[in-house]
């Protein structure tokens, strides 16, 4: 029950801080657990290599699975668990601002 509270938590957590950043956005509305979409305001290829250069692992581009769908374009699917820090959370939101 708490390592489920923890995941709920800290991904709900994320998913609102990176949607208040500019130029990202939440493609669904539904409940989630752990894992989440967001439309980012670039290629989330690119984005996921400035992250990797400081050892942050990006979300899965979801183009590239789903080329049919335009709605998918600049998406990426990120899970935060119970194994992130909220200070590993926040690195990762300070790096989406730069």
């Amino acid at each position: 029950t708490q390592v489920a509270s923890l995941c709920l938590q800290k991904s709900h957590y994320a998913q609102e801080k990176i949607t208040g950043l500019p130029g990202f956005e939440s493609i669904f509305s539904g409940p989630f657990f752990k894992e989440f979409v967001i439309r980012c305001p670039e290629d989330p290829t690119i984005l996921n290599k400035r992250l990797l250069e400081r050892g942050i692992l990006g979300g899965l581009p979801l183009a590239q699975y789903y080329p049919e769908s335009s709605h998918l374009q600049n998406a990426m699917l990120l899970c935060v668990t119970e194994q992130r820090s909220r200070e590993e959370i926040d690195a990762l939101i300070d790096a989406l601002k730069g």
